[in-house]
């Protein structure tokens, strides 16, 4: 789950130049803290970068009240249970445990639960996940887009789709309040791309007392899979704790919770090799790695929203295919028509602020999210693989016919 490039563009766009062209648009909260003196961060080139791990724990079900188990699968230290909540360790039953015992969950289809249009404040509107304002506005939703900067290029598209364009920041919980007051749901994902960790923990911890005081009906929170508290890696760490301080607040959530998106093909340190026709891995060319695109994060992330009956209270981890390295170099090849091979790496030459990532992702036996099963339980996301995905992308290189 590394999203590195933090820039949301659509199917068939040249994600590359949108990265570099919209860097200075995005929208995201500068990080206003120093990282305490010996804590984990990352170095000061890698903080534009925003990273999802795609390797993911077994996670528990949480059993009902009648006896049954719910679909939806729930961290045992996120409610409580064994692994207990920081500062304490006695469980506590929180919305999420309220939200799924017992209840059958279906996976959503059709119509919205409430049959009518609703109104979803967007967090990070022009950030990498704004695709959701145009996709939500194509069916028919209000969308209440999140800027601090409402004379932005970007910020004015919106508005002139028919979005209501509002002045916020996450380090700002009088206007976080504000602006979402009166919707019936809300999506927001991490700012570490720009926070860095101590912002992400912050801005997560924010967030979610926001939705708490305004009573928010359903937020949709996008975290990254594999973030378990004890990990030993920084930016699993961090994801984790939000995760739990969400759990902890009695907001009706869903956490959606990516692998490695597949958008990070084009994140900075891959642009040379790829123009140089290599693909670049800091795990062995032969292992498996879980990704997905933003643009199905993003269509189930929708769902969740239109349907919260049937998603509340649960964790989803997120992944649409599983290429080698070598495999990806053999679909660069044939999309691009050009040859491509691995240029192969150690998990140390990706610097000092995700080598731990990257040794972790290296050590996981075996891919941990069940592709195939999350395709049929959500039919309506039109699930893409990574060859699907490269022959909508404008890639280095590529002949032209």
């Amino acid at each position: 789950m590394l999203d590195l490039t933090d820039v949301a563009v659509e199917d068939g766009e040249d994600f590359r130049s949108r990265w570099l062209a919209t860097a200075a648009e995005l929208d995201d909260p500068a990080d206003g803290v120093e990282p305490e003196p010996g804590g984990p961060g990352l170095p000061d080139e890698a903080q534009p970068l925003y990273v999802f791990v795609g390797v993911a724990p077994v996670a528990r079900r949480v059993a009902g009240d009648r006896g049954q188990q719910a679909p939806g699968l729930v961290q045992p230290n996120r409610l409580g249970g064994e692994a207990g909540l920081a500062g304490g360790g006695a469980h506590r039953e929180t919305a999420w445990h309220r939200a799924i015992v017992g209840l059958t969950l279906p996976q959503g289809q059709g119509p919205s639960v409430r049959g009518m249009p609703l109104r979803i404040l967007i967090a990070g509107a022009t950030g990498r996940f704004g695709r959701i304002c145009a996709l939500l506005l194509e069916q028919g939703h209000q969308v209440r887009a999140l800027t601090r900067d409402p004379g932005s290029t970007a910020a004015r598209e919106l508005a002139a789709r028919g979005a209501e364009v509002v002045i916020g920041d996450l380090d700002d919980p009088v206007s976080l309040r504000a602006a979402l007051t009166g919707v019936d749901g809300a999506f927001a994902g991490g700012t570490m791309h720009r926070a860095g960790l101590d912002g992400e923990l912050r801005h997560g911890r924010t967030i979610a007392d926001a939705a708490r005081d305004t009573d928010v009906p359903h937020l949709v929170y996008v975290s990254g899979a594999g973030a378990v508290l004890g990990t030993g890696v920084p930016l699993l760490e961090v994801k984790a704790a939000v995760e739990q301080h969400l759990a902890c607040s009695d907001v009706p959530a869903t956490i959606l919770a990516p692998a490695y998106l597949m958008e990070n093909l084009f994140n900075p340190w891959n642009l040379e090799a790829l123009r140089a026709g290599k693909v670049r891995t800091f795990i062995p060319a032969a292992h498996r790695l879980q990704q997905v695109p933003i643009s199905d994060v993003l269509k189930l992330a929708i769902l969740a929203l239109e349907h919260p009956d049937q998603f509340v209270g649960r964790r989803i981890e997120v992944a649409s295919d599983q290429p080698t390295a070598r495999e990806m170099a053999e679909v660069l090849t044939h999309v691009t028509g050009r040859p491509f091979t691995v240029d192969q790496d150690t998990p140390d030459e990706a610097g000092p602020g995700l080598a731990l990532l990257f040794h972790w992702l290296a050590q996981a036996s075996s891919p941990a999210i069940d592709i195939d099963q999350l395709r049929r339980d959500h039919s309506h996301v039109s699930w893409h693989t990574f060859e699907q995905w490269a022959e909508q992308q404008s890639l280095p290189g590529a002949r032209t016919p």
